[in-house]
C-alpha cells in the first residue's frame, strides 16, 4: 500500500467527508471496452463543506511545506460528464479543488508490498534455521527428558517465530484506497495561465464530451500545459 495513502482506510466505509487537491493532469484508460477518464490529484488534505482545513491528530502523517495534514499524496480519480460539468473553466496543473467523495478498497499485487512480506518471512526462516543449526551443535549434551525438554522448547520458539512472522505479514495488506463517487465539485483556486503563444485557458465543450478524440486532446492540453510550467521553473 502506498505510505501517503494508508491514512484513507480510516474513512472506509464511512460517510463521505470533503477533500481538497492540486489538479495534476487528464488521462485515461481503458475500461469495459470504453475509454474511461480519470484525474490525477496531488496532496489531497481533509476540509469541510466551505472548504475549511480540518486538521486530525496522527503522528504518521504526512505533511507539506504549509504545514496541512495530508491524506494522500496522489490520488487517481475516474470523473464523468457531471466533473465537467461543474467546472466553470479546464483544470490546468497547479489548480486547486474540493470535493465530496467516498473512499474505495481495492486488492494491489504490487512487487514493492510483495518483497516486504517475503523479506520479513525469510528473515525468520534465516533466523529458525539458525536456532535449529545451534540445536543439532549441542544436542548431544542433553540426555533423556533433558533432551525432549530442550528440543520441545526449540520447536515452541520456531513456531512462535513463524507466528509472529505471519502477522507481521498480515499488516502489510495487499489493499490500497482510493476515492470514487465524486461529488459537489468546486474550483477553489486557478492559477494564472503561463503565457504560451495562443495558449490560454478553454471552456469544457459538454457536448464533445463523449467524442473521445475530444476528451483525449483535453488530455493531451493539460499534459502538455503541466510540462510547459515545468519548464518555466
Amino acid at each position: 500500500m502506498n505510505n501517503q495513502r494508508f491514512i484513507l482506510s480510516d474513512y472506509f466505509q464511512q460517510p463521505p467527508v470533503y477533500y481538497h487537491a492540486t489538479f495534476d493532469h487528464l488521462s485515461h484508460y481503458l475500461k469495459n471496452d470504453r475509454y474511461q477518464a480519470v484525474i490525477l490529484l496531488l496532496n489531497l488534505y481533509l476540509v469541510d463543506a466551505q472548504d475549511h482545513e480540518i486538521k486530525f491528530h496522527r503522528t504518521d502523517a504526512p505533511h507539506d511545506t504549509k504545514d496541512k495534514t495530508w491524506v494522500a499524496d496522489h490520488i487517481w480519480l475516474d470523473v464523468n460528464h457531471s466533473f465537467f460539468k461543474s467546472i466553470p473553466q479546464e483544470l490546468l496543473y497547479g489548480d486547486e479543488i474540493y470535493f465530496k467523495a467516498d473512499v474505495e478498497q481495492y486488492p494491489i499485487n504490487r512487487e514493492d508490498v510483495l518483497e516486504k512480506r517475503n523479506f520479513i518471512w525469510s528473515k525468520t526462516q534465516e533466523l529458525n534455521n539458525s536456532i535449529f543449526q545451534n540445536w543439532r551443535a549441542m544436542r548431544k549434551r542433553y540426555k533423556g527428558e533433558q533432551y525432549s525438554i530442550k528440543l520441545a522448547s526449540i520447536k515452541a520458539q520456531i513456531k512462535a517465530n513463524n507466528a509472529i512472522a505471519s502477522q507481521q505479514q498480515k499488516k502489510i495488506k495487499l489493499v490500497d484506497y482510493g476515492l470514487t463517487g465524486i461529488r459537489d465539485i468546486h474550483v477553489a483556486r486557478y492559477l494564472p495561465v503561463v503565457q504560451y503563444k495562443t495558449f490560454h485557458r478553454i471552456h469544457y465543450n459538454l457536448k464533445k464530451l463523449k467524442i473521445s478524440n475530444y476528451s483525449k486532446w483535453l488530455s493531451r492540453r493539460t499534459i502538455q500545459y503541466k510540462a510547459l510550467k515545468q519548464n518555466k521553473h
